[in-house]
């Protein structure tokens, strides 16, 4: 019988969670369902999710004044619900919170009308209150959220830190934790075979992508992209993404004199073209709960070096299962030796990581646990 399924997220911006929702309805598309996506901003992965059959829209819309959406979007979980509840009259089999930290779209499906209830967790609570300048106000937000998550029958963590990292801070939900992988997208692959618009530069080309926000650490990359530009004199830095640190980080950029090795490339409907061109794809993030930037890398059988996260800790024990060399996590500040010695020894690696059997596995968690 077919599948009723209400998703709840934030917006339909280039991001992680974004892609990694475009991947899972994807995935749930090959059954017998009918999906709503509920969203409360458009972006610009927008055209990718109207194309998808299947998925009908719903445009929700936060209040015109900031300062009250800012509340709700984090506070104010009984009011929601109770607002919620009342309007929420459609039935269906599924509803899933596919964001997890913003109540104003996770409370839509808390209060739907469904005999499952499902919230995803795509962040690293313990870390994002350790690396807070203002730890009253990531506890006291932690406090009222852990409000909402009464309301849903299963907790899926994104990988086994994340739910470690949300059993500190959440305590009496261990039951109802379940971990789900990301999976990914394999269709998007075939995206890196399109026209190229643009023939990369450099002997050796790494690459970014992602947000550019603080959090994602960026300013590090440059840093040691510096250090590996003294040693090897033909290598580029290309960074594809958008973000709120885009001109402070172009400013260090001039002021290093690397606007001709330090390229930045925007936002990109489609990176893969671009990064299929890289010999090794970066991140210097301080927190990632399941890295997609390193699933794209191990997808593309492209080496990764990341830093030492639980994200990245979760996808580098995935790729030495199998004993292979698909990629490396480190300290922030050995960066640069392990791109150097990558560069100076690639013939030693091949990456070559089987993505479809690691989809197989997640695809066969999610037929469980929505009986599809």
């Amino acid at each position: 019988m077919k599948k009723k399924i209400l998703i709840t997220t934030e917006s339909l911006v280039m991001g992680g969670v974004e892609t990694a929702l475009l991947s899972l309805i994807k995935t749930l598309k090959k059954y017998d369902v009918d999906i709503d996506l509920f969203v409360l901003e458009r972006g610009v992965l927008n055209d990718e999710f109207e194309k998808l059959t299947k998925v009908n829209i719903i445009d929700a819309g936060l209040p015109k004044n900031k300062l009250i959406s800012r509340i709700m979007k984090t506070l104010l979980c009984k009011s929601i619900y109770k607002k919620y509840r009342k309007n929420n009259n459609k039935k269906y089999d599924i509803a899933i919170a596919f964001y997890g930290i913003n109540n104003y779209c996770d409370l839509y499906a808390a209060a739907a009308n469904a005999k499952q209830k499902f919230i995803w967790v795509h962040n690293n609570f313990e870390t994002l209150y350790n690396i807070s300048k203002i730890k009253f106000i990531m506890k006291l937000r932690n406090i009222l959220m852990a409000k909402k998550f009464k309301y849903f029958d299963y907790i899926i963590p994104v990988s086994e830190n994340t739910k470690k990292e949300f059993s500190h801070i959440f305590k009496n939900y261990d039951e109802k934790l379940f971990v789900i992988n990301n999976i990914f997208d394999m269709d998007r692959l075939q995206m890196k075979n399109e026209n190229l618009d643009l023939e990369l530069k450099g002997k050796y080309k790494l690459m970014y992508v992602g947000r550019l926000a603080k959090v994602k650490n960026i300013e590090t990359l440059i840093y040691e992209f510096e250090k590996v530009k003294r040693e090897i004199l033909d290598v580029k830095l290309y960074i594809i993404g958008d973000g709120n640190e885009r001109e402070k980080l172009e400013n260090i950029v001039k002021k290093k004199n690397l606007i001709n090795d330090i390229i930045f490339l925007g936002n990109q409907n489609n990176p893969f073209k671009y990064m299929n061109q890289a010999d090794i794809l970066l991140s210097a993030s301080k927190m990632e709960a399941y890295s997609i930037n390193s699933l794209e890398a191990l997808a593309l059988k492209k080496y990764f070096i990341s830093a030492d996260n639980n994200g990245a800790e979760d996808i580098f024990y995935l790729t030495n299962k199998a004993n292979l060399n698909n990629g490396i996590i480190c300290k922030p500040k050995f960066i640069h030796k392990h791109i150097i010695y990558y560069l100076q020894n690639k013939d030693k690696f091949r990456p070559n990581f089987d993505m479809n059997n690691a989809n197989k596995e997640i695809e066969d968690q999610l037929k469980r646990i929505f009986d599809l």
